[in-house]
């Protein structure tokens, strides 16, 4: 596991074959995108990994070069971790900022950004970024709907 400190990048030592041992060749043959949340310095930013185009893209809605930063380490032990499961070296993979997408006015909405960058990108049809205008002011409703869809599921 890496977690981004203000010193620079830690490694734990956490057994990370858990947390990636759904990732093989059959559902890496399956998927369309990888998605992978990650948390630097508490702020939340989203790389999704596109299976066909061989693509990343990358989701901040504070931008910051710092925050682009730890994506070739985090990509990096990604592929160690699971380095059978890929057809392609994704190290070499194009990362590109997804720039039309909703940024953030406050200091605290990046969580719920990223889950609605989640939500949007595994939609059938792609979104239109220039077009989402009321994100932000529609975040209040957004937390409570994803508070609803939480506390009602049930967990097996």
């Amino acid at each position: 596991m890496i977690y981004a400190s203000g010193q620079g990048y830690k490694v734990y030592k956490a057994d990370t074959k858990k947390f990636v041992s759904h990732i093989n060749k059959e559902s890496v043959s399956a998927a369309n995108l990888i998605l992978v949340p990650i948390i630097e310095n508490s702020h939340w930013t989203l790389l999704v990994g596109n299976l066909k185009t061989k693509v990343w893209d990358f989701y901040d809605s504070l931008p910051k070069k710092t925050h682009r930063a730890i994506l070739p380490e985090v990509i990096s032990h990604l592929y160690e971790d699971t380095t059978t499961s890929f057809a392609t070296n994704i190290r070499r993979w194009r990362i590109q900022k997804i720039k039309q997408a909703p940024t953030q006015k406050n200091s605290i909405d990046c969580g719920m950004d990223v889950c609605k960058y989640m939500e949007a990108v595994i939609q059938p049809e792609a979104v239109i970024w220039p077009d989402v205008k009321d994100w932000e002011e529609n975040m209040t409703k957004f937390r409570a709907e994803f508070a609803y869809a939480i506390l009602s599921t049930t967990i097996k």
